[in-house]
């Protein structure tokens, strides 16, 4: 590690690039966050307002039940609280990055956090994906027939933002893997 005029160059490296990702990773929870809330409010509150159903996600073509359907990644649904929840984490990230780039030790903080958030809504839409899972087959418990119309590809919450952002915010975790230089370094 070089050091000029008492600074750890690489560590102040390392801060920018973290501090421009977590930028990114704040920006995109923002735009799907106020893009559900958006969405989701006017069509839960204000019904008689049709806006035009827009997917800000990538198409994926899947053969489900015989039939080629469009799965975007990232799905976005309509649920007003789904966005608030994106919005806060956006808050959190865009903190840290802030924090990180002026390399103090609450940037690591903020990443850490901002993970166990991001990471929580992930475990909670898996947990939704396998409750749907069941009850679309739980009737073969009884000899009965099950729901063929569920598919996880075409699940609303298997693909939700919450999720592929989970995944695109796990690099972050190189923040919290420098715990100890964070407080040696910025504290």
């Amino acid at each position: 590690m070089v050091s000029v005029l008492g600074e750890n160059v690489e560590f102040g490296k390392f801060c920018r690039l973290a501090a421009a990702y977590s930028a990114a990773v704040a920006v995109l929870y923002l735009a799907y966050g106020l893009y559900e809330f958006i969405v989701g409010a006017t069509s839960w509150w204000m019904p008689w307002i049709r806006l035009p159903e827009l997917q800000l996600g990538f198409p994926l073509y899947a053969n489900v039940g015989g039939e080629i359907v469009a799965v975007y990644v990232p799905k976005v649904i309509v649920d007003p609280f789904a966005g608030l929840v994106l919005l806060v984490v956006s808050l959190v990230f865009a903190k840290a990055s802030v924090s990180l780039f002026r390399k103090r030790v609450d940037g690591w903080s903020f990443t850490t956090v901002g993970l166990l958030l991001a990471g929580a809504l992930f475990v909670l839409n898996v947990l939704i994906v396998l409750a749907d899972w069941m009850d679309a087959y739980y009737p073969l418990l009884w000899s009965g027939e099950p729901n063929s119309t569920w598919s996880i590809l075409t699940d609303d919450w298997m693909f939700n933002p919450m999720m592929i952002l989970f995944v695109l915010a796990l690099p972050l975790t190189a923040v919290y893997l420098k715990k100890e230089e964070f407080i040696r370094e910025a504290g």
